[in-house]
């Protein structure tokens, strides 16, 4: 079992800075860009990074607390592509050194970012036109930022379901993790998607 090393870093930041454990970018990675190891993407609400360890495994962090994603394999950068693909690579980067990869087909384009999301959750981004390529499932047990699966009053964290791209031939579904459907419809606004099923 492969364990979680946690860097310390406590920085509230609106843009990339260097650090001592390395760059941390705030929210956005954007087309072109990389992590490095030592390298965080932190999310705009400080809850959760992305860290490329100095281990060089790519892991989602709930800052502080536990570590609830991870790449299942080392690198020495993990690219944001222009084609909205996010590759960890082993060496150069080129195809034959991908070692792990969201890849969800090319989308050409240069204004590809990566966003980590106000629960951990990782997805492609485009600005100009607010489509989505994809989106990886964030931190499960989030309830509104205490990381303990339960919501006030004990009750479970229930998934609502969120359209993202409504109404255009891109759109899927993802799960919200929250304590309620309107907590849930909040957040799937706030995040630019619609609630509810496609």
């Amino acid at each position: 079992m492969k364990k979680f090393k946690l860097l310390a870093v406590s920085l509230t930041l609106a843009a990339a800075v260097t650090a001592s454990a390395g760059t941390i970018w705030t929210q956005t990675l954007p087309g072109g860009n990389r992590l490095l190891p030592g390298d965080i993407l932190r999310s705009q609400n400080g809850k959760y990074d992305l860290a490329l360890q100095t281990d060089g495994w790519l892991v989602a962090w709930r800052a502080g607390q536990y570590g609830f994603w991870d790449s299942g394999t080392a690198g020495t950068s993990a690219l944001m592509q222009y084609d909205a693909n996010f590759v960890l690579y082993r060496g150069a980067e080129q195809a034959n050194n991908a070692v792990w990869t969201i890849n969800m087909g090319v989308k050409p384009h240069a204004a590809w970012q990566l966003d980590i999301l106000w629960n951990g959750a990782l997805q492609a981004y485009l600005p100009a036109t607010r489509e989505v390529a994809w989106q990886k499932l964030g931190d499960i047990n989030n309830n509104g930022g205490t990381g303990t699966g339960t919501c006030p009053g004990g009750t479970a964290v229930n998934v609502y379901p969120a359209c993202v791209n409504a109404g255009t031939l891109s759109q899927y579904m993802i799960p919200i993790p929250a304590c309620s459907p309107g907590e849930a419809a909040a957040i799937a606004r706030a995040s630019g998607f619609k609630p509810g099923v496609c």
